[in-house]
């Protein structure tokens, strides 16, 4: 499964003589290192957007790509609509009505753990549940959320944390046949 990081390519633009290019880049939210040929580099006010002067090796160059893309993913958040539409970057998928409560707080709290009863508690107002009611719901969204590049990571006892499913992470918590991360 490509990842958050796979998806990210960093496009190259020569500076100023691709300006137009710049701005399709930035216009598509790609991530972009502007090559700046000859003149002052321009005024950056995007986090998507770096620069480096040419000539530069190649070894300096994706120093710079490696770098870009760790800036914007750790700015890169989950964004839930009123619809029940989850949406990373470009990409979205649509949850059933009984996980949006859940998805809704684990997005509130996007990088930081959320108390398991918090969770148990909104499923309870939803309907009568069980104790393991929670875990089945959490198992359908870790399936319904792995085309995000989304993860939840299980803290035993304790919570859920929604984070982005990386490589690293990937290698952790291996997918089943069904593609639901194991997490233990």
């Amino acid at each position: 499964m490509p990842t958050i990081q796979d998806k990210e390519k960093v496009k190259i633009v020569r500076w100023p003589l691709e300006t137009a290019k710049r701005e399709g880049c930035r216009k598509l939210g790609a991530l972009r290192i502007l090559l700046v040929e000859n003149g002052p580099p321009p005024l950056l006010a995007d986090l998507r957007e770096d620069w480096v002067r040419a000539p530069v090796s190649h070894q300096d160059l994706m120093a710079r790509v490696r770098a870009l893309q760790a800036r914007a993913a750790a700015y890169r958040a989950p964004v839930l609509d009123p619809d029940g539409v989850l949406r990373v970057g470009s990409t979205s998928v649509v949850l059933a009505p009984s996980e949006v409560p859940i998805v809704a707080e684990l997005v509130r709290n996007y990088g930081s753990l959320v108390a398991r009863e918090s969770l148990a508690h909104l499923l309870a107002c939803a309907r009568n549940t069980t104790r393991n009611a929670l875990d089945l719901q959490m198992m359908r969204i870790r399936r319904r959320i792995a085309p995000l590049g989304l993860g939840i990571s299980t803290a035993w006892g304790r919570g859920y944390l929604l984070q982005e499913l990386t490589s690293d992470t990937a290698r952790e918590h291996p997918q089943t046949p069904e593609g639901v991360s194991v997490v233990r």
